[in-house]
């Protein structure tokens, strides 16, 4: 582009009311990407099959969007679950659309976020995980330590020390830090 990048395009924008494909030669700039919400991030030299797949999930998240803005519940799906009770996370094929309920744990991967499922799925978020912890806690989710993000529903076990540790229910550890202890216990306790 011959005045800035395509990031700089977007910094123009206030509240954009698009969806972003971006189409580039620079593969070392797909995280920043998906950070603002682009459907896809397609490599140089790319095929017809590459842009028309792009195209088509473009077309699936407005079609999503619609049925959010228009009554806050997916019609004619086995469970009608609302909306508020799912989140849209950025995966790098798209967007993967997760019930709360189902979520285990999620854990940090550097800016990335590891979300952990009850039926044993794990999803690779191209999202940090502080971006969810404000977001969950309504859910009665505890951010028990700098990497762990848990959901209380799915605690079997807590086990003393300094800081202690949690067992949960899909059978993985993870360390309370200490100076979340107390605050952890609380929130178990309430």
């Amino acid at each position: 582009m011959p005045y800035g990048s395509g990031f700089d395009l977007l910094n123009k924008f206030l509240d954009h009311q698009f969806e972003i494909i971006f189409v580039t030669a620079y593969e070392n700039f797909a995280v920043k990407a998906f950070k603002v919400n682009a459907v896809d991030y397609i490599l140089k030299p790319f095929t017809e099959d590459d842009i028309v797949n792009a195209v088509k999930k473009a077309c699936e998240r407005i079609q999503e969007k619609k049925l959010i803005h228009s009554n806050g519940n997916v019609p004619h799906r086995k469970a009608s679950i609302p909306f508020s009770k799912r989140i849209a996370v950025p995966a790098f094929d798209g967007l993967a659309f997760i019930n709360i309920e189902d979520i285990v744990r999620c854990e940090a991967s550097e800016n990335y976020t590891n979300f952990y499922l009850k039926d044993k799925k794990k999803i690779l978020v191209c999202k940090p995980l502080a971006d969810y912890e404000e977001m969950l806690e309504p859910f009665d989710f505890h951010r028990v330590h700098q990497s762990h993000l848990i959901n209380l529903a799915y605690v079997s076990k807590y086990v003393k020390g300094r800081g202690g540790y949690v067992v949960m229910q899909d059978g993985a550890t993870v360390d309370v830090a200490a100076r979340k202890k107390m605050e952890f216990l609380d929130g178990i306790f309430k």
